[in-house]
């Protein structure tokens, strides 16, 4: 398709701006990701979402349709989504016959993301990535350490989750507890006390008793190496033993636990 076939093509598809479009010379791009609500392409995005959708132009000139082929805003456009921390923008879906700029945003809870930045000096960019976090999504190691270094999320990679002032802000009290798990400490003496209160356990016991404390974002397999390990610590510092009956381990405490 040639440059006069795009523009009529552009001009019969799309002849007006109205609430349904909108046409965005590259140039004039240079403040339009800016995270102001009602004030930026991706409020616009937003709200044709929640209407019968319509179409955003991009890099055109305006009144007139005629394309953009300077260039102008495409480094811009790789510049802001880098600073927002969103996947680049790609030519990946570009034919032989025309050219398709890909530009990666995301779906965000709405009434989420409003708690947010109504509760707290947060911006767009910040709520979309706890927004991302909070639904188990991966995000970059560069917005992990920003978020981290904010003290907006917590936990190691690949499990982390939101901090707990914005876990009491959003509501999330309990998913954020769960999430947390009981620290080495606390499981440790939990299981002690049970050892203390009944003798002896069997290690399915020990499993049954620690494994739903244990942060629910681990799978299973690294539910029981922590296990092992804790069990593995304790009878190194000579605080527990073991014997093994027909079926499995039994644990005791000794003189020193």
């Amino acid at each position: 398709m040639t440059e006069q076939e795009l523009q009529q093509y552009l001009l019969s598809k799309y002849p007006k701006e109205n609430e349904e479009c909108e046409w965005k010379e590259f140039k004039n791009m240079k403040n339009d990701f800016n995270g102001k609500e009602k004030d930026d392409v991706i409020s616009y995005v937003s709200a044709l979402s929640n209407m019968e959708g319509g179409h955003l132009v991009i890099g055109v000139v305006d009144k007139t349709l005629e394309i953009d082929t300077q260039g102008y805003g495409i480094h811009k456009m790789f510049v802001s989504q880098k600073e927002r921390y969103l996947p680049m923008p790609d030519y990946d879906k570009s034919t032989a016959t025309e050219v398709v700029l890909t530009l990666p945003g995301t779906v965000i809870d709405e009434n989420y993301s409003l708690l947010l930045l109504e509760n707290k000096n947060l911006s767009l960019t910040d709520a979309v990535l706890l927004d991302s976090v909070q639904k188990g999504k991966r995000i970059s190691s560069e917005a992990v350490a920003m978020l981290r270094k904010r003290k907006l999320i917590e936990g190691r990679l690949p499990h982390i989750f939101i901090a707990k002032d914005i876990a009491q802000v959003t509501d999330q009290k309990i998913e954020y507890s769960k999430h947390k798990g009981l620290d080495d400490k606390k499981c440790e003496a939990l299981l002690l006390d049970s050892l203390k209160d009944h003798g002896t356990l069997t290690k399915p016991e020990i499993v049954h008793l620690l494994w739903d404390v244990l942060p629910d974002q681990l799978d299973d397999k690294q539910k029981n190496n922590k296990l092992d390990y804790l069990l593995k610590r304790l009878r190194k510092a000579g605080i527990i033993w073991t014997e093994r009956n027909e079926v499995t381990s039994v644990w005791h405490l000794t003189e020193k636990g």
